[in-house]
């Protein structure tokens, strides 16, 4: 017999040991893990109240994936309109502007303000951009901060108006750094176009929504009464009030600008507004 032929034994009983001491301790992981000894779900974490069952998330209401970590964000009836929504990060956010008249609890919302009284009210007020109904369907209503921060609601129950912290929270998913985010004036040059409306969307801005956020020119009704830039800046509220008590938090986006804006302007004022899931 050609020796080149001879079969390997040990060689063969190596590769027989070394399968078996792969196979066994598979197996007895599995053994033990059905026995009861050891929970799949101490290895599987659930975010977001999702519950463990056998290596599975179970996700609560408004959430999915393997982790429960994704946002399920549906349409929501709120006052006689159907808003659409949309995920980023972690949050879930309208994508278009409230214009709402009623507060959550039904409580009408003043409007029709004139200049003298506009200016001058202490009261939650809510505004169409230059009294035109076209801006009203084109862009939602401007309510000054203090509808916003009235206890009965300027949102849907379980959404709110978001705080500075969670507009920053969105810059940061859209690549500002922390100390970006938390600084003034214009910042995140990568943020600003993914969160305007594209030129094919409907209506039409000058960004790529590439975020679905579908943010639109509402433009401002100042703490004055007046108007300013409808059809070229969108600005949104936040809940923050600023050191200055007359002020709070607002952003910005404006035409042929790749930057988000954060600033703080006169609590009087009014801008459009975005709810975001609790």
């Amino acid at each position: 017999m050609n020796p080149l032929r001879q079969p390997n034994t040990k060689c063969n009983i190596r590769r027989y040991s070394l399968s078996h001491c792969i196979f066994i301790p598979v197996y007895l992981l599995v053994l033990v893990m059905v026995q009861g000894c050891i929970d799949p779900c101490d290895y599987h974490e659930c975010l977001n109240d999702g519950v463990c069952d056998d290596w599975e998330c179970l996700c609560s209401e408004g959430w999915m994936g393997e982790d429960c970590s994704i946002p399920l964000c549906e349409p929501v009836e709120f006052n006689g309109h159907s808003y659409e929504t949309v995920g980023i990060g972690s949050q879930c956010w309208f994508s278009e502007n409230l214009r709402t008249t009623e507060y959550a609890n039904g409580d009408a919302i003043p409007g029709g303000l004139g200049i003298v009284n506009w200016s001058n009210t202490n009261l939650g007020a809510q505004s169409i951009p230059s009294n035109s109904q076209e801006n009203l369907e084109l862009y939602g209503r401007l309510y000054n901060w203090h509808a916003v921060k009235d206890s009965r609601g300027l949102c849907p129950a379980g959404w709110h108006v978001p705080t500075d912290e969670e507009w920053m929270q969105l810059e940061m998913e859209l690549g500002l750094t922390h100390t970006e985010a938390h600084s003034e004036g214009d910042r995140g040059w990568s943020a600003g176009k993914p969160l305007k409306s594209s030129a094919t969307d409907s209506p039409p801005w000058d960004g790529s929504n590439s975020t679905g956020f579908s943010g639109l020119p509402g433009g401002l009704r100042a703490f004055d009464g007046t108007f300013w830039a409808i059809g070229g800046s969108g600005l949104w509220w936040s809940s923050s009030s600023c050191a200055d008590d007359t002020k709070a938090w607002f952003r910005r986006l404006e035409s042929n600008h790749r930057f988000i804006v954060r600033s703080s302007y006169y609590q009087r004022s009014g801008m459009s507004v975005r709810c975001i899931r609790d």
